[in-house]
């Protein structure tokens, strides 16, 4: 995914497409060595490599027409791991809180990992 190499694939759900592909759904959390922005994966596999990659053993999304949305980060998980940095702040706090938020960016996704999963299991069956 990134530059270095740096993502796995890693699914945590699965939904039906055209011409019966199987697409995977995953939480990339970027990758503080190369600089690659977090994001939301989606895999196209042809049917042969759903075997291979045992998709099927993941939920299955199944969305309506309107569509779903998945819960990627709550802003409470951020203020969650700034607030401490944040409570030290002094008379140059704006600056000083984009750094911690900058700082703090990758562990803030990797940590609404859980977030993303029950917001995939909202729409599994």
């Amino acid at each position: 995914m990134g530059q270095c190499g740096c993502n796995n694939f890693q699914p945590m759900a699965w939904f039906e497409g055209p011409d019966d592909d199987l697409y995977a759904v995953e939480l990339y959390p970027g990758c503080e060595y190369c600089g690659t922005p977090a994001g939301v994966v989606i895999y196209r596999l042809d049917p042969e490599y759903t075997e291979l990659w045992e998709l099927r053993e993941y939920p299955k999304i199944e969305p309506d027409l309107a569509g779903i949305c998945i819960t990627v980060m709550n802003p409470e998980t951020l203020s969650k791991l700034v607030s401490d940095d944040l409570a030290r702040t002094d008379e140059m706090a704006s600056i000083h809180a984009e750094e911690v938020i900058k700082d703090r960016f990758y562990d803030a996704v990797r940590d609404s990992d859980a977030e993303f999963n029950a917001g995939i299991r909202e729409h599994c069956k």
